[in-house]
């Protein structure tokens, strides 16, 4: 839950009046974020936000992933609401993955990637996608492909 709060909290900045609506969306959306993340990041033994600088953590693949993760989950909302929030969370997901100081340039070099056609960002992002599908799909099975992206860490 600390990761739901903290991501929360990225997510909607600094503004403390949010309506009911927009409340309930960016806690459906930051709760599927967590649940993809959270034991991941535990079974890699890596700490929010203090991710190491190097290796296959920051690799295009990973950042891909959790662009995916990010789109994926974007995409069980409003389309309204995820045009104008999706920038928001990815941001918010980078930050607290690699720290906000790193966070948010690595989120904005991997969309220009993205948009770019990165072939390595293209199948990070594939993984993504499919991990946050189990969750907002009800699948039984676990989400690991960030784990498996980085296991050799």
């Amino acid at each position: 839950m600390r990761f739901v709060r903290k991501l929360v909290s990225l997510f909607r900045g600094d503004s403390s009046e949010i309506d009911a609506e927009t409340k309930q969306r960016v806690d459906y959306a930051s709760k599927i974020v967590g649940d993809v993340l959270n034991p991941q990041l535990e079974m890699l033994k890596l700490e929010y936000g203090v991710v190491p600088n190097t290796g296959s953590i920051v690799s295009a693949r990973s950042r891909g992933y959790l662009l995916g993760l990010v789109a994926r989950v974007m995409g069980e909302l409003p389309e309204d609401f995820a045009i104008s929030h999706a920038q928001h969370l990815g941001a918010a997901a980078f930050s607290l993955v690699y720290g906000q100081e790193r966070g948010i340039p690595l989120f904005v070099q991997s969309v220009n990637e993205h948009k770019a056609g990165d072939p390595e960002i293209a199948a990070g992002s594939n993984r993504g996608v499919v991990d946050a599908s189990y969750l907002v799909e009800g699948a039984s099975m676990s989400p690991m492909n960030f784990y498996l992206l980085n296991s050799s860490v």
